[in-house]
């Protein structure tokens, strides 16, 4: 199987936001220790699925990484905003408590 198209070697995880919202991110840890991570956020028009050939190919150059995919609110599996009066600010709060998280 060409794991360039699947999803089959991340693992899906839901974050609590403190707005409410979810945070949804597929993981991929190495079996290795991992000594970096590596963050993909996809287009406003995308979710993870189309970085996942992408982290693919890192995940095999970078054996020690942790890869994270995430899906950004309002796209794959991940509701959207409650409001969207600061949307660029609700972005940037979510970014940073996501990567707070990981």
């Amino acid at each position: 199987m060409n794991k360039l198209f699947t999803d089959d070697w991340l693992s899906r995880h839901v974050f609590a936001l403190t707005s409410g919202e979810n945070a949804v991110y597929w993981r991929y840890q190495s079996t290795k220790t991992a000594t970096h991570t590596a963050v993909f956020l996809h287009g406003m028009k995308g979710n993870h699925a189309g970085l996942s050939g992408l982290a693919w190919e890192y995940a095999q150059l970078h054996p020690d990484a942790h890869i994270v995919l995430v899906d950004l609110p309002g796209f794959g599996g991940a509701q959207p905003f409650h409001s969207t009066k600061d949307l660029l600010g609700a972005y940037s709060r979510f970014l940073g408590e996501l990567l707070d998280h990981l």
